[in-house]
């Protein structure tokens, strides 16, 4: 068998319940689209990023401004979040999936290099972080997992949250949850995604702190969300 081919896959949609139309919020000259696509691109082993949408009309805009960044879309069912997945990876070729949110503008893409080369080395299934900042995350998955879980997951909440199917199953399926490789960002208790108005305001204030930083390392990012919420705490 030759190399392995590493498809990131960002699910993404434009009728987000607590903030609509992040996905299309400006944060310092990009998207938070743009960004999350950036960082998934960052990482050193991923062969191709593709957005993952629903066929939903309203998506048409999300689906035209990942073209324009330059990733391949996939569009299918609105709840079936894991029927797009399994989409997106058969219309890539992929041979492992990096699942990423497009809420997390600071994803960390040392993740998924590290991440994969776990999976790899372990002959996992599945393989997520532990212990690290809410909004840092990448699940990965070997595409014959992700088939399996596609075909036996029949739970609606296991069908649009993607990954629950791995973890409710350990004896069908090899998983680890593995503890923050990188001491420095193990600080779970530090919120870096973006659901709400209050969250895009600090992000924003973070890119424009660093103005606009393409590749910004958490380790630089997260004291200056600490600071900013130790100051907003204390007003």
């Amino acid at each position: 068998m030759g190399k392995p081919k590493i498809v990131a896959i960002i699910q993404a949609r434009l009728n987000s319940t607590r903030q609509p139309a992040k996905v299309m919020l400006d944060l310092c000259g990009k998207t938070l689209l743009q960004r999350v696509i950036d960082r998934a691109r960052h990482a050193q082993i991923v062969d191709e990023v593709w957005v993952a949408t629903s066929d939903d009309p309203r998506e048409d805009v999300v689906a035209h401004a990942a073209g324009s960044y330059g990733v391949k879309v996939h569009r299918g069912e609105l709840d079936d979040v894991l029927g797009r997945y399994l989409g997106a990876a058969q219309a890539s070729g992929a041979d492992i999936v990096v699942r990423v949110t497009s809420d997390n503008p600071l994803t960390e893409s040392r993740f998924i290099d590290l991440g994969v080369q776990k999976l790899l080395d372990e002959g996992l299934d599945y393989l997520d972080f532990d212990e690290i900042p809410y909004g840092a995350h990448v699940w990965l998955f070997t595409f014959r997992a992700l088939t399996l879980a596609a075909k036996q997951a029949l739970d609606p909440y296991e069908r649009e949250h993607v990954v629950p199917h791995f973890y409710n199953n350990p004896d069908e399926f090899k998983v680890m949850s593995w503890l923050c490789p990188i001491e420095a960002i193990r600080k779970p208790q530090v919120r870096i995604t973006l659901d709400t108005l209050e969250d895009y305001v600090r992000l924003y204030k973070v890119f424009e702190h660093f103005q606009g930083a393409e590749h910004l390392l958490l380790e630089d990012a997260l004291p200056y969300l600490e600071k900013l919420d130790y100051n907003s705490k204390a007003i």
